[in-house]
């Protein structure tokens, strides 16, 4: 059955561009801002932050919503966290100030509960299409203590809502094929000059992360990172325990995301990191600074 969106608007009318996006998003949550510089992430206990790209610092917090969808001009799109059922809720932020703009809100189907945070066997996730619409997918299983040959199926369910025209306004829901186009990983690997490396195009740009494996499997950070912008020109270089991360280079600084680790190392014993977004000085190929990023997986237990 056509399932019918209602839209309940509260606050401020704001105009937004028609454009699908004006940030480059690296990860789902984390928008960067090209001509801003500006990156938008989402703090470990709730909140969004704005950072400048050159040196890190805080340019303002709010703790009114917590995962950036989309750049609208001067105008951020956030999901509000939630615990209800059936209702998305949505904020306009200004970029320049922090200050909420609007707040609205778009009814979901039954069951459906838009956390930020994966629950146990949920998921609520988001992608933008071309055109600059909004499409959410919530996925479901049940979750055993005992892994069985048979898995349950997942059950999924999307929705549709567009954020051009001056609002927000509600879509038919998308057809499957839409929605597990936009779910399919893009590969960003290119092909290699020579033997012994990978080759990747950057994030919304057209800069080029070359990545070479040292043959000492010893070495904690034995990938090199060359970085080569137009022509080829080497921007900088730097090393890495990862071969690749999704990446952005703006105004000399490369921004990248390593995972959650644990290590042992000879000098400070057990060391341990969390979701982490780093910005690299390629002139320097040194880590100017990084922030810790909220982590939306599910950590808690699971049945017996």
């Amino acid at each position: 059955m056509f399932f019918r969106y209602l839209i309940l608007i509260t606050g401020i009318a704001t105009a937004i561009s028609a454009q699908a996006n004006d940030a480059v998003e690296l990860r789902s949550g984390l928008l960067i801002n090209m001509p801003a510089a500006q990156v938008y992430l989402m703090q470990p206990a709730g909140g969004v932050e704005a950072v400048a790209v050159a040196t890190g610092a805080t340019q303002w917090r709010s703790d009114s919503a917590d995962q950036p969808l989309s750049l609208q001009q001067n105008l951020l799109l956030l999901q509000i966290d939630t615990e209800l059922e059936g209702r998305m809720d949505l904020a306009w932020i200004n970029v320049d100030t922090g200050r909420v703009e609007s707040t609205e809100a778009v009814t979901l189907p039954k069951g459906v509960i838009p956390r930020v945070d994966q629950g146990l066997g949920q998921e609520f996730d988001h992608r933008l299409t071309a055109a600059g619409d909004l499409i959410w997918e919530h996925r479901s299983r049940p979750v055993r203590g005992m892994p069985s040959e048979q898995p349950a199926p997942v059950q999924r369910q999307a929705g549709a809502v567009s954020l051009s025209g001056g609002s927000i306004a509600a879509l038919a829901p998308p057809d499957p094929q839409t929605v597990s186009a936009l779910w399919q990983a893009q590969s960003p690997e290119v092909p290699a000059s020579s033997a012994g490396q990978r080759r990747f195009q950057a994030t919304g740009g057209d800069a080029i992360l070359v990545s070479r494996e040292d043959a000492d499997a010893s070495i904690w950070e034995r990938y090199e990172w060359t970085v080569l912008g137009a022509e080829g020109k080497v921007l900088g270089q730097f090393r890495s325990h990862m071969g690749y991360s999704p990446f952005v280079v703006l105004d000399g600084v490369l921004l990248y995301v390593t995972q959650p680790l644990s290590r042992q190392t000879a000098d400070r014993g057990l060391v341990s990191e969390p979701l982490m977004l780093r910005a690299i000085d390629l002139a320097s190929g040194q880590q100017v600074w990084a922030r810790e990023l909220r982590d939306t997986r599910y950590q808690g237990s699971y049945p017996a």
